[in-house]
Formats: C-alpha cells, sequence, structure tokens
C-alpha cells in the first residue's frame, strides 16, 4: 500500500539522538486515498488582526523533473534561498547506473563514514529504526525491491512528495472512521542478540506490536500518537485491530515518525542491561557493541537476517565525533567522510573548488525553524506585548546575512509543505508582529511598563546545529537589535547536553535557542503539540484554549483541504500570540562523496540508519580507486 506524503528537506544528520526512542525518555500530510475520521498567565491580548484565511495555491508543488516555482507566499526578497534551491535542486544529480550493491571501499569494505558534532548517548546504541511501523521514501531513486537504478533516468524520486511504504506494518485499512486494522509482515526477526536469543521463537508478533503501542501511550513521549485509542485488539497471529474514541485522521501518518520503532519488552524491562546499552530493533543494522567506541565512535553493521532481503547495500555504517567545524572540513577532503553540509552558498563555492568531483544537493526542512522558546509562566514574556515588542525589533534579514551569507528564510510554526507551500512562509506572510518596526516595538515595552526596556538571557547551544548554521552570529545580530528597545540580550553558551536537559525538565530562565520544533516530525500533528496544553511535547507552558480547538478539529478532520485551513488558523495564532519568535530557518548543502549513489540529503533519507536512503545507497568501487 503506497501513499503519496507531503514533507521537506532536512537540517542535520544525527542532531536527535536523545529524543528517537520515546519509551526510553519517559512533513507528511494525510494520504489523500486513505480517510479517516484560558491561557494561563498571560494576559488578555491587545487587539489583534483577525485570523488570516489561507492564500489560495498558486503554483504545483516541486515537480519530479526539478521544475521549480516559488509560491509568492514564499517569495523572500531578503533571502537567496528561493534562487539557490533552483541551482542545487535535489532532482539535479547525476544518472544512475545500475546499482554494485555493497561497493568495496578501498580499505574500508562497504562502509559509510558520517560525523556527528554532539557526544553520543546510550540512544545512539540502537538498531532501532528498522523497526519503523512504516517508512517513508523521499527524495531518492529508488523503491522497495528496485534492483535496476538505470530505469531513473537521471530523475530522483520528488523529496517534497514522498511515499508512505509498508515496515513491519504490511497493510493498513480504516474500515470505518473509528478503526484501524494493521498487518504484520510476516518472517521479520529479532535479532539474534540476548535476551531475545532466548526465546524460542525470535519472530516478532502481533503481541509485540500491541504491547508496544499500548506502553507508548501509557508512558512514551510520543504517547499523544496513541491518545484516542480505545482498544488494542489482537485479531490473529497477523492482525491488530485499533479502535478508537473520535476520528484521527492523520494517525497513519504519525506510525511513520522517527521515534515510533519497536524494541521488545524482554529489553524494555531490562533498563540496566539490554534498554542502556544496545536497543534491539529488527534492523537493517545492528550495533556493534565490540567495534564502537562510548563517546566518540558509533558502528552499525549489516543485518544478515533484515527482512528486505538484498539490503541494506552497505555492509556497514560508522558514525565518528568530531567536535571542531575545520577537523570536519578536513576530513572530508582527504575521505576520511562520505558527506558532509555547509551552511552558506560562500562555504559552498570555496569547498566545491576544493572537492570538485563532490555532489551537492540544497537542504531547506520545513521542519526546522530556529526559533526562541519562553516559558509563558515566567514575566516579562508573560505579556503577549513583550513578545510582541521582541519579534518587531528584530531586523532578519540582516541577522541572516551575519550568519549565513542571507541563505535564509523566515521559519513557522506550522511546517511549510502542510501549508500547501513548497519553500518557506515568507516575512510578508507572517503577519504584522513579524515585521521589523522598532518604533512600535518600544511603544508595546512602555504599554507592557518597560519604558526602559529590562534585561533577559537567552541559552544557546554552542555545538551541533547552532555552531554549523550560524546561529550564534544571527544571536549577536538580533542582540544589537533589542539593545536599540533598550532590551539587554545576555548570550548564555551551554552544551548540548544541558540543552537537552532544560528541554527534558521545561525548566530553563529568559529564552531558549531552538533550531525546530520537532526535527523528525512526518505529521502535523507533532507542530500542532508544541501548543497544545495536554500534550508533554509543550515545552513553553502554553494554555490557549483556541490552540486546543484546532488541534482537536484538525485531528478529527477529514477534509485534506480543510485540515489546510485549520493548519493556516493555527499557524497565524501562534504567530499573533508570539507562541516563540521565528527568526530564520538556516539551511545548507550536502555534499556526497562521488563514489557514493543514491545518497539523499532529505530529512528522511539521508545519511543516518534512521533513515530509508541508508538502506538503499551504495558505494561505486571503481568511482572509489579514482
Amino acid at each position: 500500500m503506497l501513499n503519496p506524503v507531503r514533507r521537506p528537506i532536512p537540517i542535520l544528520l544525527v542532531g536527535i539522538l536523545a529524543l528517537v526512542f520515546a519509551l526510553a525518555c519517559s512533513k507528511a500530510a494525510a494520504p489523500a486515498a486513505t480517510p479517516s475520521p484560558a491561557p494561563s498567565t498571560t494576559p488578555s491580548p491587545t487587539a489583534a488582526p483577525a485570523p488570516a484565511t489561507a492564500p489560495a495555491a498558486i503554483t504545483a508543488p516541486l515537480a519530479s523533473a526539478g521544475v521549480f516555482a516559488v509560491d509568492p507566499r514564499s517569495d523572500e526578497p531578503g533571502s537567496t534561498m528561493p534562487q539557490e534551491v533552483l541551482k542545487y535542486n535535489y532532482t539535479k544529480l547525476p544518472m544512475w547506473t545500475k546499482a554494485k550493491y555493497g561497493g568495496e571501499r578501498v580499505g574500508n569494505g562497504g562502509t559509510y563514514s558520517i560525523l556527528q558534532q554532539n557526544p553520543f548517548t546510550s540512544f545512539s546504541k540502537r538498531n532501532i529504526f528498522a523497526g519503523m511501523f512504516i517508512m517513508i521514501d523521499a527524495g531518492t531513486c529508488s523503491s522497495i525491491g528496485r534492483t535496476d537504478f538505470s530505469e531513473c533516468n537521471g530523475v530522483r524520486n520528488n523529496a517534497l512528495v514522498g511515499t508512505l511504504v509498508p515496515g513491519l506494518v504490511e497493510k493498513w485499512e480504516r474500515p470505518d472512521p473509528l478503526t484501524v486494522v494493521l498487518t504484520l509482515r510476516q518472517g521479520v526477526l529479532w535479532p539474534n542478540l540476548p535476551p531475545m536469543n532466548l526465546r524460542p521463537n525470535r519472530n516478532v508478533t502481533v503481541e509485540d506490536m500491541k504491547w508496544y503501542f499500548e506502553t507508548q501511550k501509557n508512558e512514551g513521549v510520543y504517547r499523544d500518537t496513541f491518545a484516542l485509542v480505545d482498544t488494542f485488539e489482537v485479531v490473529d497471529s497477523r492482525t491488530l485491530r485499533l479502535r478508537f474514541a473520535q476520528p484521527h485522521s492523520t494517525f497513519i501518518q504519525m506510525l511513520a515518525n522517527y521515534g515510533l520503532g519497536i524494541i521488545p519488552r524482554e529489553c524494555y524491562e531490562d533498563k540496566a542491561g539490554c534498554l542502556a546499552k544496545r536497543l534491539i530493533s529488527p534492523g537493517p543494522f545492528i550495533y556493534d557493541e565490540a567495534g564502537s567506541e562510548p563517546g566518540n565512535k558509533v558502528i552499525y553493521k549489516k543485518n544478515p537476517e533484515f527482512w528486505l532481503k538484498g539490503l541494506p547495500y552497505l555492509d556497514q555504517l560508522r558514525t565518528i565525533r568530531v567536535t571542531d567545524l575545520a577537523a570536519q572540513r578536513a576530513a572530508y577532503i582527504t575521505a576520511q567522510f562520505d558527506q558532509f553540509a555547509v551552511y552558506s552558498p560562500r562555504e559552498r563555492d570555496q569547498l566545491l573548488k576544493e572537492t570538485p568531483a563532490s555532489q551537492v544537493q540544497t537542504q531547506y526542512c520545513s521542519c526546522g525553524s530556529a526559533h526562541f522558546q519562553m516559558r509563558m509562566d515566567q514575566a516579562p514574556l508573560n505579556d503577549v506585548r513583550v513578545r510582541r515588542a521582541l519579534s518587531m525589533a528584530m531586523d532578519r534579514p540582516k541577522a541572516w546575512l551575519a550568519g549565513n551569507d542571507g541563505y535564509n528564510a523566515m521559519g513557522s510554526p506550522m511546517a511549510f509543505d502542510f501549508l500547501g507551500l513548497n519553500l518557506f512562509v515568507s516575512l510578508k506572510t507572517a503577519g504584522p508582529y513579524n515585521q521589523y518596526n522598532p518604533a512600535e516595538a518600544k511603544r508595546l515595552l512602555a504599554e507592557a511598563g518597560y519604558p526602559s526596556g529590562f534585561a533577559i538571557t537567552v541559552n544557546i547551544a554552542n555545538s551541533g546545529a547552532s555552531t554549523q548554521y550560524g546561529s550564534v552570529e544571527m544571536v549577536t545580530s538580533l542582540q544589537q537589535d533589542w539593545a536599540k528597545v533598550g532590551v539587554t540580550l545576555q548570550l548564555k553558551l551551554i552544551d548540548a547536553q544541558a540543552e537537552a536537559g532544560l528541554r527534558r525538565d521545561k525548566k530553563w530562565d529568559g529564552m531558549l535557542f531552538s533550531q525546530c520544533y520537532d526535527c523528525n516530525a512526518t505529521d502535523p500533528d507533532s507542530y500542532f503539540l508544541v501548543g497544545y496544553s495536554k500534550s508533554v511535547r509543550n515545552l513553553q507552558g502554553i494554555n490557549d484554549p483556541i490552540i486546543d480547538d484546532m488541534y482537536l478539529k484538525a485531528r478529527s478532520e477529514v477534509d485534506p483541504k480543510k485540515r489546510e485551513q485549520i493548519y493556516w488558523d493555527f499557524n497565524n495564532r501562534m504567530f499573533d500570540q508570539m507562541y516563540g519568535m521565528h527568526f530564520g530557518n538556516p539551511s545548507g548543502f550536502e555534499f556526497f562523496a562521488p563514489w557514493l549513489r543514491n545518497a539523499s540529503s532529505h530529512v528522511w533519507a539521508y545519511a543516518s540508519i534512521t533513515n530509508f536512503a541508508s538502506w538503499v545507497m551504495w558505494i561505486d568501487p571503481d568511482l572509489m580507486k579514482k
């Protein structure tokens, strides 16, 4: 069963390790062919314009042949991104030839080497994502079972119109708006590792799936996915029936979320052993405990019993921690790594001069939007006038130039593809409180009781995405803007682990810089949940009955066009109340070594065991020897 699904392009390779498996811790529109079913301490807002109606779509989505027309709602005069996307569109790559599966990398077997800046956690030790119930194939010249890649004729799958692909769930049906029937794939084996090698039969069972879903609902970070499920009923050895209290139109999409990768009950209950050390799942790659080095290197080896016969093509994936950007760049140039990303046209052009054979793809991600998160229970940010004033004091295009030569664009609370766009929501489309207007900002601050301004701290990670994307430079530019209206912004640089702790505990002073709301979301619900008062993913303490009502309506709405309008209403409400100040969406250019074939910069499909394309990329041994 294949279903079209809209989604975007990526931000970071492996920056979401600590949240990928939801149980251990606690940009896809609905397929058209599968229908289903008072802010606490925030003062009453000042008079605001009525929520804007979603503008009518003007252009078609990106065509598979690489034709890209910029929607007027995304046209950003202060950004070079639309032009750069045209030049380095991910569909414009060399014609693929028939695969030489696995490859023979000189001195290293069929190993694909990638890098990471942040420290590895226990969640790195997982082969969890082959345990995905439903997968997404986007941005690759591939489909499950393809053996002749020459038929792609140089054109890759459209990454903005991905495809829901059967994973452990071989088939899904919705016989009525309150019922979903899932059919488990036969012949899927748990790895031959303890404790699963003690099972008389290592087959993944319907009972395994039922236990996992029930446990997620009761205590997982992704419990919202199953909030409307009343019962999980085992029908037979292959079939699980879910009955819902209300229609949930995007449930199937939510099953494709990265965080939903099955593990066995035996492993979950062995928290000091299996759960902490290896997180077993029936994946394409298996964590190599002997070859890995805690904190520095993670090795994944091909699973010889993977349920998709012939996959993965690669023999091994290797992820190595390198914290220094200059060292990372040098390692790519000297072929120690097979992938590297830069985040400005200037850096791209320079690296191309040094590695002219590299394959370069544009990154742009609707799932990532740089913004400041604010605690709604702390003064002065609990006053909507203050939040609006800070936003209107920000000269965003100036910050984009400071961060990455203007290769940036306005972000938005709802992923742009769910709004019917193929690029970002532009500044002019983002409403009055995102426009640069320092005079009005000063007036609002005075009205809120801060005529002389105030001092406030922003916590920002000085590693990983924040370093690569020029985020520190952008925030420094905004610091200068806020000084003009009397606000002293104090930058507090913290490491990635400290940042993760602030998010986990939902406790920080001032503001918290965030690269994205949900960097691995495949469904619109995940964006709603950052503002839904009852969600564990609501970090800012937003308690807005209007947003709650929008979420409940969207979740039950079966008409895609009506859902899209609700997404626009949500987007406009978040902008109006300034629940998180968005100031950019820094994206980049993904460099792939010339010997890689079928690599993709798509957020669902590139350079990680978490993504489908790592299963279907390969290394051309002839090119590797040149």
